[in-house]
């Protein structure tokens, strides 16, 4: 396993921050690991009751244009994974139009960035 010698801020930002560590190797060897910190994101899958799946259309800067995503969105720094994903009020104003299952199943957990973005481990 690494061993951790040093870790030096390289960025500060709103989203995320970056680091670069200088760890050991197993070997013995040195070496410098570069590491996005992300608190983490929330993504959910909300269904009509007769199956067809919410989809929302959002303008992605990195991409230019606009693309057909499931909603989500991410943490602050300073949250973590004890937010509830279902706690989202653009989904409750849905479900309260009487459009939208109530069941809630959670599908999986995941990171997105492995293996350059240290985001919290997610807990169901």
């Amino acid at each position: 396993m690494e061993e951790r010698i040093e870790s030096q801020s390289v960025y500060n930002g709103k989203l995320f921050q970056v680091f670069k560590d200088r760890v050991r190797l197993p070997n013995g060897n040195a070496t410098t690991r570069e590491i996005v910190r992300h608190p983490g994101s929330v993504a959910i899958v909300p269904r009509h009751k007769d199956g067809r799946v919410v989809l929302v259309r959002q303008y992605r800067y990195v991409t230019g244009r606009e693309l057909w995503e499931i909603p989500a969105g991410t943490l602050e720094l300073d949250e973590s994974f004890s937010v509830n994903p279902f706690d989202v009020h653009d989904l409750q104003v849905l479900r309260s139009s009487g459009e939208l299952q109530d069941a809630k199943t959670l599908l999986g957990l995941a990171w997105a960035g492995v293996p350059l973005w240290d985001e919290p481990r997610p807990r169901r």
